[in-house]
């Protein structure tokens, strides 16, 4: 299994700017309530995942962590 640390996947979007940042976390709630408190706004939700807009203009994901074979936890 491979150790913890920060993991850097390249993917398309159509937005602006063209890129976004996903953060893993256990807690996927927890952790949009507070990304919302310091700013962000929801833009979309899909299954356990949350599309969030920063105040910077970018978008974000919240999601539970990979398994490491393209699914969550």
């Amino acid at each position: 299994m491979p150790e913890p640390g920060p993991l850097v996947a390249v993917q398309s979007v159509d937005d602006s700017p063209r890129f976004h940042v996903d953060i893993e976390t256990d807690d996927v709630e927890a952790e949009t309530r507070r990304l919302l408190a310091l700013g962000a706004s929801e833009v979309a939700q899909w299954q356990e995942c949350r599309t969030l807009r920063v105040p910077g203009g970018h978008l974000m994901c919240v999601l539970p962590p990979s398994d490491g074979n393209g699914g969550h936890t």
